[in-house]
């Protein structure tokens, strides 16, 4: 396995590179030994190899990272109306508008600054890698973390005007043909099985969330991402199918697989896929015998050594784990069934399972307990989809008559897809959130590793140690969490989960003077992660108008999260009568006053009569927190000074103003 070693050992480099650029010292301990003892085993033949390798991958890792050693745009440009040109990174990924693209290279009154810019509007996209200048109101996107910096943008801005300065002619005519297949396919099929279809061949965001929340929740929407699994099927269903008129088919199919990279953009692992395939095409074609474990290993080093910072993506890690287990831990566990092919497809499906687990319970905050169903139905009907759909995009290149007369079939099949999965999706139980740190990761990865090795000789006991695995981490990461208060900004509101092992409850307050966007399925999103399934309280501690719609509303209206009471302080407002209707009989409303306390379970939140929209009091066995929600100041009821715990406040909030009404140890500014 050479290739496989020098694949580990590059990404060790990608990773010890960006450790020392991010001053993450310890990584850099961990690493750079790992690299000496994947040097050291590696054959004697290949170390001059590998060296190169280590010097070549440093070196193209430096120069991704570079930029972001350049200096940020600075903050009194944001919020304000300016131009800025860049280069477009790819093809927009949405059909639905607003469309949105990604532009590098970011430059303000010719200087050059660091970060990528996401840039909204309701125009046709500029080609990808084209030169743009765009104008708009720039706004700042909060990264939490070094590797948010190299994998999102830093900026936003919407934008209807934008002038393409240069672009290349290639780019143009394939942006031009793939918004006519869009638009072909759109018109010629029904609505959502159209957009079934755009999404799972052409990877462009086309679903609504409602639409895509039942893929998600049985852990297939990975269809929807152009991958390994697509491309493998494309090429081996061209290659038989020109094998009955060409004797170079392989050749023939990789050159149309290149094409549809190009038509489809430059997705990781569909880039990986082409590399595999081109790799076993060419020992097919030449009689050699291949290793899968190389040639997964060749296909990586060449990924990182163009795109070193692409190991940082999900895209790059759930594609190369899953084709890792499914070479070296599907035929392992194929010993154990029998030797038929529906047996061959449970053990490919639950090891791709095991493997993506914990990398799906890390991002996305779930574990889909139905993911097994729903996959041994998806995967092997992929083989199915995948063809049909490559169809009805070729048809739609030949005209809109021919596009017509392929779309029932395409309707047919792809609501199957839909009516299934839809199905499996509303079976108890089908998802549940989960809290899964990068230590449960390593954990995780680690024992698996060890129980491979322990029991690589008594393959009776592997499944059930497998199963013990799994089901211990699964229960541990939703166990009750001890108590703690995470404050988020959200669209103009500032929320607070507080929560322990008995109880969770959610603090909303309005930003001064700012304008509450919809911004929902973040909420969703960051709940999603925290591991909540059950929520005892919603609070929102300002007076709902038709100007200040709370994200709470909207997020109870349209969550599978279990919600106990929305307190709100006026239920009066006719917004909040109409939501009252929509949510009958699923969320219970109530109301408070301005200078009640309120107890949940060990909490009891006091309410300031002059602030109750900026600042709440929280007391917990014996202990006081004060969660302040904007940086509007106030006065404090009590007479007298207070002891605090602990204070948590926004930017932007003067503390000193604080100091005469409270004592407080610590402080935490979010």
């Amino acid at each position: 396995m050479p290739a496989f070693i020098s694949f580990l050992i590059s990404l060790a480099c990608v990773i010890t590179i960006y450790s020392f650029v991010f001053k993450h010292f310890i990584l850099i301990l961990i690493f750079i030994p790992l690299i000496a003892f994947l040097l050291l085993i590696s054959k004697k033949k290949f170390l001059i190899l590998n060296l190169i390798l280590v010097f070549i991958v440093s070196l193209s890792s430096f120069a991704q990272i570079k930029p972001y050693f350049l200096k940020s745009i600075p903050q009194n440009l944001y919020g304000r109306i300016i131009s800025i040109m860049g280069k477009v990174n790819d093809y927009s990924e949405e059909t639905i508008y607003p469309k949105s693209f990604v532009i590098n290279s970011v430059i303000i009154n010719s200087e050059r600054y660091s970060g990528s810019l996401r840039v909204y509007t309701d125009q046709d996209f500029p080609p990808p890698f084209s030169n743009v200048t765009i104008r708009g109101t720039l706004n700042k996107v909060d990264l939490k973390s070094d590797i948010e910096k190299l994998t999102r943008c830093q900026y936003s801005m919407y934008s209807n005007e934008i002038v393409v300065d240069s672009a290349l002619g290639y780019a143009q005519t394939l942006s031009k043909i793939r918004q006519e297949i869009i638009d072909r396919i759109r018109l010629s099929m029904k609505s959502e099985e159209a957009f079934l279809l755009i999404s799972s061949i052409m990877g462009i965001y086309s679903l609504s969330n409602e639409e895509r929340a039942p893929f998600e929740k049985t852990g297939t929407a990975h269809i929807f991402a152009v991958s390994g699994l697509h491309m493998s099927i494309l090429g081996e269903t061209l290659n038989k199918f020109l094998g009955y008129f060409f004797i170079f088919s392989p050749i023939i199919t990789l050159i149309i697989l290149l094409f549809f990279i190009l038509l489809i953009g430059f997705k990781i692992s569909a880039l990986r896929a082409i590399l595999m395939y081109a790799v076993f095409a060419l020992a097919k074609t030449t009689g050699r015998e291949s290793n899968n474990l190389n040639v997964l290993g060749f296909a990586g080093i060449i990924i990182v050594i163009f795109f070193p910072v692409s190991i940082f993506s999900i895209s790059f890690q759930l594609s190369f784990v899953s084709i890792f287990a499914l070479f070296v831990f599907a035929p392992f566990i194929s010993q154990s069934l029998p030797n038929k092919f529906p047996y061959k497809i449970l053990a490919a499906t639950v090891s791709i399972q095991i493997f993506l687990l914990p990398l799906i319970a890390f991002y996305f905050g779930t574990f889909s307990i139905s993911s097994f169903i729903a996959n041994l139905f998806a995967i092997p009907y992929m083989s199915i989809l995948v063809p049909a759909g490559f169809i009805q995009v070729i048809a739609s290149v030949l005209g809109r008559q021919v596009s017509n007369f392929f779309a029932p079939i395409s309707n047919f099949l792809y609501s199957i897809l839909n009516s299934i999965i839809g199905y499996i999706s509303k079976l108890p139980f089908s998802s549940i959130n989960v809290n899964f740190s990068f230590i449960n990761i390593i954990l995780f990865f680690t024992i698996l590793s060890f129980l491979l090795l322990i029991l690589w000789k008594k393959k009776k006991m592997l499944l059930l140690s497998i199963a013990i695995l799994v089901s211990s981490f699964v229960f541990s990461s939703f166990m009750p969490r001890s108590f703690t208060i995470h404050p988020y900004k959200l669209g103009g509101e500032n929320f607070f989960i507080v929560r322990d092992t008995s109880s969770t409850v959610l603090l909303f307050f309005k930003n001064q003077d700012k304008q509450i966007f919809n911004m929902s399925d973040t909420l969703e999103r960051d709940l999603r992660l925290e591991g909540i399934n059950n929520i005892n309280v919603i609070l929102v501690a300002y007076p709902i108008d038709n100007e200040s719609y709370s994200n709470a509303l909207e997020f109870a209206k349209r969550t599978n999260i279990k919600i106990g009471y929305l307190m709100l302080p006026n239920l009066d407002n006719e917004l909040i009568k109409i939501f009252s209707e929509q949510t009958k009989n699923k969320i219970n409303l109530a109301t408070f006053k301005n200078d009640s306390t309120i107890k949940i379970g060990d909490y009891s939140f006091i309410l300031f009569s002059e602030s109750s929209n900026n600042a709440i009091l929280l007391e917990r066995n014996k202990r006081k927190y004060l969660l302040v929600g904007c940086s509007k100041l106030f006065n404090s009821p009590f007479k007298e000074r207070l002891n605090l715990d602990e204070i948590y406040f926004p930017d932007g909030f003067e503390l000193s103003s604080l100091k005469d009404h409270f004592e407080f140890s610590k402080i935490y500014k979010y």
